[in-house]
């Protein structure tokens, strides 16, 4: 994880994480401009419910993401490789980054499971990906305002989500990057201590000085 203009890599010593002194900003976005489905409004609600207001209300983006699936594989649902970062937030009028939520956008490559429920959802850099780069502000332990992370629900191929997986795949994008099994699984109280602990100490905060969150 680094900037691009950075130098050395974080070493992973203590808390990196989003900065909550303002909100986190929140985007869904579709082709019809349409406001978020129940069950991401849930999720996010849900996290709120113990991390206290971290989120923006919802921004509505109006794009066809669909644009970026490579159709050439049908049977998957992967990029095309078309994907400008740049371009998307110029467009939209986004002058900082965020977390976008998007329908049928998540990465699913038989490379690695024949079965698309096992692939249905996903946090990452762009829509129809599997790479998930956390950008870090080199002036703290907080995340640069130039992070765009993609929350991904659904892969076209009719997999189930719900408010677990979108609470799941937030956590991703908020700090906790790797699975955990079996306590992270599809979402546990246990996951949801270990968020929280990231979230009620301060960015920066030593592991060994983490003063654990738990209900």
């Amino acid at each position: 994880m680094k900037t691009p203009e950075a130098v050395t890599y974080y070493l992973g010593d203590g808390v990196l994480r989003w900065s909550t002194e303002t909100q986190i900003p929140l985007y869904f976005v579709s082709i019809e401009g349409a406001n978020p489905p129940q069950t991401l409004i849930d999720g996010v609600a849900q996290l709120e419910s113990r991390l206290g207001d971290i989120f923006t209300d919802f921004k509505i983006l109006t794009w066809d993401v669909q644009q970026y699936r490579d159709t050439n594989a049908s049977d998957e649902n992967m990029g095309n490789g078309t994907f400008d970062k740049a371009f998307f937030m110029a467009q939209n009028n986004l002058s900082e980054g965020g977390m976008i939520l998007s329908i049928d956008s998540g990465y699913y490559d038989k490379q690695y499971s024949n079965n698309a429920q096992n692939m249905c959802a996903n946090s990452s850099i762009a829509p129809f990906s599997g790479a998930l780069q956390i950008l870090w502000d080199k002036t703290g332990y907080t995340y640069s305002k130039e992070n765009l992370i993609w929350t991904n629900m659904g892969n076209n191929h009719g997999c189930k989500w719900n408010t677990q997986t979108v609470m799941h795949e937030l956590a991703h994008g908020m700090g906790m990057y790797q699975h955990f099994e079996p306590q992270f699984g599809s979402w546990s109280e246990g996951a949801f201590d270990v968020l929280a602990t990231l979230y009620h100490n301060a960015p920066g905060t030593k592991w060994a000085d983490l003063q654990v969150s738990t209900l």
